[in-house]
């Protein structure tokens, strides 16, 4: 169980607002395009989303959101999940998935 402390979730609240400037660029992955929301997604496309990562508690607990999207046949298909990853032994594990959706 994870216990935010207020100060905690204001941070993390701020953090989240502020995702809306941040702005990603081409390139950042190989073969990489940004390309913004209110565009049309590209008919037979995979389209990775992700935030920037949150961190918390001296960089050892980390809330990041990721999600992949598919238009087919004129219909979009979208999954994705925040969760909190915790720095265990130089490594980030997934430790708890605050929500998951599918459409």
């Amino acid at each position: 169980m994870l216990v935010l402390s207020d100060d905690e979730r204001a941070y993390l609240k701020q953090e989240f607002n502020n995702m809306q400037a941040h702005k990603w660029v081409d390139g950042l992955f190989d073969n990489a395009k940004v390309f913004p929301y209110t565009s049309e997604m590209p008919e037979n496309t995979y389209v990775y989303d992700f935030t920037k990562p949150v961190f918390i508690r001296n960089d050892t607990l980390c809330f990041f959101y990721e999600a992949s999207s598919l238009k087919i046949y004129g219909r979009g298909y979208i999954e994705g999940e925040l969760a909190v990853y915790k720095k265990v032994n130089h490594k980030w594990i997934k430790w708890i998935t605050v929500f998951t959706m599918i459409s």
